[in-house]
Formats: C-alpha cells, sequence, structure tokens
C-alpha cells in the first residue's frame, strides 16, 4: 500500500456529485499544460485520477460503461471549458453585439467538444481566366490580368462533434465573396454537407479577381456562379474527408509586422504569430490554420499576373491541406 491509496480508493468509491466535481477538476487543472502556462507534468498528475474514476465504475449504481463514460465527459467537460476560455475572451471585444454568445461559447461548445473531434480538409483551384481587369491598386485602373504567376486557391478545413459542423475556408482572395453569394454558399453547405457554420476569410492579395461584378467572362457563367460551385465542393469534399483527429495551438511573439496608420507613440500592434495544427489520431498532419495581423503584399503592382498573398515558406510548411485565414479590419497592419 502506498501513501496514494487511500485516495485513490476515495476517488474510486466516490459517487453523486463529489465525482461528477472530481472528474470535472481533474480535467480543468489538466489544461496546465496548456500555453501560457505550460506546466508540462500537470496530466501526469490528473489522468491517475481519470483512471482511478473509471476503475470505480463498477462498483456504481450506474452500468459500469454508462459510469466510466460519465466519467470521462464530465474530465473532458472539464478541459474544454477552461481550455476555450479565448474563444469567451474573443467574444467580448464587441460585447454589445456578441456578448450574448457567451453562455453558448463557455459551456455549450465545451460540452459537444467533450465528445470525439473529428477534421477533414481539402483544397481547390479557384484561379480565374486572364483577360480582366484584376482586384487591388487603384493605379491598376482596369488594366487585365495577362498570366498567372501562382494558381488562386481555396483551402477548406471541416471540424465536426456528432452532428455539428464548422467550416473554415481561405480564399486566395482579395475580398470575401459578396452578401448575395455568401448566402448562397452558406445555404448549399447546409444542405449538401452538413455545415451549420462557415467563415469566408479572404488573403487580401492585390492580384486576385474583381467580385463587385458578376457579369464576366458572361453573364451565363460568371466567375461567381464558378466560385459558389467551386467553395460549396471544396467544402463538401472536406466533409467527406472527415476522421478523428486531434488539435494542438502553438503561440509565439515574433517582430514582423508594424501599425503604418497610427501616429501614436504607444500604437497597438499584434506581433502574436498562431499556428494550429490538425492532425489524426495517427499523428499525421491534416491541416494547418496559421493566423498572423499582416498586410502581406508580396507581389508589386506593375505585375499584371494573377498571384497569392501568402508567404511562399508559409505555403510550403508541408504536403498537407494549409488554411492561411487573414485577421480582420480592424487588425495592426
Amino acid at each position: 500500500m502506498t501513501k496514494l491509496t487511500p485516495l485513490a480508493h476515495w476517488i474510486m468509491l466516490a459517487w453523486g456529485w463529489r465525482r461528477v466535481l472530481v472528474a470535472f477538476l481533474a480535467g480543468a487543472l489538466s489544461t496546465l499544460a496548456l500555453a501560457p502556462v505550460n506546466f508540462w507534468p500537470a496530466p501526469f498528475l490528473t489522468f491517475p485520477i481519470l483512471v482511478w474514476l473509471v476503475d470505480g465504475s463498477a462498483a456504481g449504481r450506474l452500468g459500469g460503461a454508462l459510469a466510466a463514460a460519465s466519467a470521462g465527459w464530465w474530465f473532458g467537460f472539464g478541459y474544454f471549458v477552461v481550455g476555450l476560455y479565448w474563444i469567451g475572451n474573443a467574444l467580448l471585444v464587441d460585447a454589445k453585439t456578441f456578448g450574448w454568445l457567451l453562455p453558448f461559447a463557455v459551456i455549450a461548445l465545451p460540452a459537444g467538444a467533450a465528445g470525439p473531434l473529428q477534421a477533414g480538409a481539402a483544397s481547390a483551384d479557384i484561379t480565374p481566366p486572364t483577360g480582366y481587369p484584376m482586384w487591388g491598386y487603384g493605379a491598376r485602373k482596369d488594366r487585365p490580368c495577362v498570366g498567372v504567376l501562382d494558381a488562386l486557391r481555396a483551402r477548406a478545413l471541416v471540424l465536426a462533434v456528432g452532428d455539428d459542423r464548422l467550416a473554415f475556408v481561405s480564399l486566395d482572395l482579395g475580398r470575401a465573396p459578396p452578401r448575395a453569394t455568401t448566402d448562397a454558399i452558406r445555404a448549399r453547405v447546409k444542405k449538401e454537407a452538413g455545415v451549420s457554420q462557415i467563415f469566408l476569410a479572404a488573403s487580401h492579395t492585390h492580384h486576385g479577381p474583381v467580385l463587385e461584378l458578376n457579369d464576366w467572362p458572361t453573364r451565363e457563367a460568371s466567375y461567381l456562379h464558378t466560385l459558389e460551385d467551386k467553395l460549396v465542393g471544396v467544402v463538401a469534399e472536406a466533409t467527406h474527408a472527415l476522421r478523428p483527429a486531434r488539435l494542438g495551438v502553438g503561440v509565439k511573439e515574433v517582430p514582423y509586422n508594424r501599425n503604418r496608420h497610427s501616429k501614436r507613440q504607444d500604437h497597438p500592434v499584434d506581433r502574436e504569430l498562431r499556428v494550429l495544427r490538425v492532425e489524426g489520431r495517427d499523428g499525421k498532419p491534416i491541416a494547418l490554420a496559421v493566423n498572423f495581423a499582416a498586410h502581406a503584399t508580396m507581389t508589386d503592382g506593375a505585375v499584371t499576373h494573377r498571384a497569392g498573398v501568402t508567404p511562399p515558406p508559409v505555403q510550403r510548411a508541408g504536403t498537407w491541406p494549409k488554411i492561411t485565414p487573414a485577421k480582420s479590419r480592424s487588425s495592426s497592419r
């Protein structure tokens, strides 16, 4: 008998609200291993508690399998309630508009996240035909595109828990599609792929196509209609590729951007580089989501060729589909 034996016995025999509380707190304390605390021994202290709870399930009033599943769910719920606190913080940036979502973010989302996560990714070529005006630099006026430096792509990442599916789609475009097109895409992916939430994030390339006009190359077969079909298709493809997955997050402050607008001495600059790694249970990557506040205009305005904006080293970070959503307009440039 070790010094931990009495504690193990107490946890194994705990029942009712005590069992729930122990599982929840053990899951919550596991998040100490994550940034910014980075106390990596935390799981070695908390996972034995989960094992003791599971071992004690057969002695409970519920069926052994059901009691074990309940312990695991409450452990996961505690982990995600604390581990996903940053989502709640994001909603408080504009609390008047989004504050009502806070209970759903800090309670409902972790409740679902305690279930098994699945992820799938896909990409598609969305390069338009040459010979038409380009979006971006005003000095170019309506000079047409004459060639292609980089194929423009759409990259989709779909995350799913149960029947809930969320899609992130990164676009090598100057802006997201117009409201009518976005509404059509949202309705179609819900009907055709079961995706209830979709985020369309443009890289803000100055060498993409004009999206404000819906009559080229022809009114009957416009680029916007083609783009709609391709984006619905890439989300559906990513959904069909769903498989058990896990997430890893990395954050590092880097000195590679600036605030070019503010004249204040204390001008705000967001220099955090954030990377979300989505991988299968086998450890093989499914997708990378990279977030950094930058106006990464990599190609001169005199160039009249199609080109993406994501820096090449990011594009070459791996052979898997990559998600690179741009910052919102309120971000530092």
